[in-house]
């Protein structure tokens, strides 16, 4: 999807989260990239170098705050690296905040600066605009400059170190996300890429109803297990029953319905 497409039908909105009403992140992304002429941006996991060239193209000067991560890509670093206006620093461990600042604006979130945080992840992201914001955003520039002076250079020896420590890495690591996919099921949030809205009757039921057992009920099932055993209401009539039947027994007696 080209990045200067926009898809946001309302572009007064201060709220993004990539969701079924096209509120995609990248739209408020590219729209206050194109108003301002300097780019705060702190982000642990980075992969989109396209934005950035373009944005340097034309003449405007970016500081990028990066995490060297299994989920940074080497290769997007690679093509910024070097360029007129375009200054990398970054962190290995313990980085997870994601501002991106604007002239005016700021960005505020969960979204990283990857395909998945500006338009297919679920996010949670809000705009603050120095007319109505300015003291948050006077807090955001400072809290960036904070992580910017800690920050380490990218030089072209680390650059070269963790591109190659990141193939071998690759070569050997799973897809940690898969393999738990594999065992537990996909469970994703509604957005614009889950078909969440064709669910049929029974798949909804089913989903409400297995909410209401793990959440509700087998809470409480286990609350009447620990009184049961703890203050000596077994019953051992049949023996061998078990506690979960013998509580079980007693929801029924309390619960003829």
């Amino acid at each position: 999807m080209p990045p200067n497409i926009l898809l946001v039908r309302n572009i007064t909105n201060k709220i993004f989260s990539n969701g079924p009403d096209n509120d995609f992140v990248i739209n408020a992304f590219i729209r206050l990239i194109e108003t301002s002429s300097h780019l705060h941006f702190a982000t642990p996991y980075f992969t989109r170098s396209d934005i950035l060239l373009k944005a340097a193209g034309k003449g405007k000067t970016v500081e990028l705050l990066i995490g060297l991560n299994e989920a940074t890509s080497p290769r997007a670093l690679r093509k910024l690296h070097g360029i007129p206006n375009i200054t990398i620093r970054y962190f290995t461990s313990r980085f997870h905040a994601k501002i991106y600042i604007f002239d005016e604006s700021v960005l505020l979130g969960s979204s990283n600066l990857t395909d998945g945080g500006l338009m297919s992840n679920r996010e949670a992201v809000i705009q603050l605009d120095r007319n109505d914001d300015a003291e948050a955003v006077d807090d955001l520039r400072a809290l960036f400059v904070e992580l910017w002076e800690a920050g380490l250079t990218l030089t072209p020896e680390k650059l070269d170190d963790f591109e190659k420590t990141s193939d071998e890495l690759r070569r050997f690591m799973p897809n940690s996300e898969q393999t738990i996919e594999a065992v537990l099921g996909q469970a994703q949030p509604h957005n614009i890429n889950v078909a969440s809205h064709t669910r049929s009757r029974e798949w909804n039921f089913l989903k409400s109803l297995r909410r209401e057992l793990y959440e509700e009920y087998y809470p409480a099932f286990r609350e009447v297990q620990v009184i049961l055993d703890t203050q000596g209401l077994r019953r051992f009539d049949p023996p061998n029953v078990g506690i979960a039947n013998e509580t079980n027994r007693s929801f029924k007696q309390t619960n003829p319905t």
